[in-house]
């Protein structure tokens, strides 16, 4: 049978250790142990609101009969959080300019699920064994993004019963990342506990801590 993906026009080599990983059931999904995330959220659309946009991600996006699948990208962290979404700097002291215009219209919330996530880790010894280089390359920035949200889609297509994925940070390597996918027949039960917008004064305080921590440079009108 033919895999969703082959319309996508993916290099063959690329996803060929997922599948073959996926085909020999050396991948499980297994219930994160905490069900409260950080995410840079969009102030318009919502703190708990899935992202339906097709602007390439490192996850996304996935579809299903042609039609977009909402995520949700979280993190373990505030700090991950940002550095994940606006910052975007591999390592503290990568030189990364942030403008008014980055911050605008985004927010600063932790979100709760009540329900009972499946996710499949991508990190740990064992995933690495069985996907062996192509995880790294994956994770770390080597392959683009067509290639990267191929990788969820496979696992989309695959595992019925998973939620998304979790791996580990290239921003922030001591966090950890979820990609949440909301299927047509999934219902999330979704809360947030604290919302802070980041042009308001909490938080351009902590842009500006982050930053400064990071030597992430902020444009003249962040800085006062």
């Amino acid at each position: 049978m033919a895999s969703p993906l082959d319309r996508l026009v993916i290099p063959g080599p690329e996803l060929a250790p997922l599948r073959a990983a996926l085909a020999n059931g050396d991948l499980k999904t297994c219930a994160p142990r905490r069900q409260s995330m950080w995410r840079i959220a969009s102030i318009e659309h919502g703190a708990t609101s899935f992202d339906r946009r097709s602007q390439p991600k490192r996850f996304s996006p996935i579809f299903e009969a042609d039609a977009i699948i909402p995520v949700m990208y979280l993190a373990t962290t505030t700090t991950c959080a940002l550095a994940e979404a606006v910052f975007r700097a591999p390592q503290p002291g990568y030189r990364r300019q942030v403008s008014r215009r980055d911050l605008l219209d985004r927010q600063l919330v932790r979100v709760e699920f009540a329900n009972s996530l499946r996710l499949l880790q991508l990190h740990g010894v064992s995933v690495q064994h069985s996907l062996g280089e192509g995880i790294i390359d994956c994770l770390r920035g080597t392959l683009n993004y067509q290639a990267t949200s191929a990788w969820a889609q496979e696992i989309y297509a695959t595992l019925a019963e998973c939620d998304g994925i979790e791996w580990r940070s290239r921003q922030k390597d001591s966090d950890l990342n979820w990609l949440v996918w909301k299927r047509p027949t999934r219902i999330f039960n979704l809360k947030f506990a604290n919302s802070t917008p980041l042009l308001e004064l909490e938080g351009l305080d902590f842009v500006r801590s982050i930053a400064a921590k990071w030597k992430v440079i902020l444009d003249d009108d962040l800085e006062n």
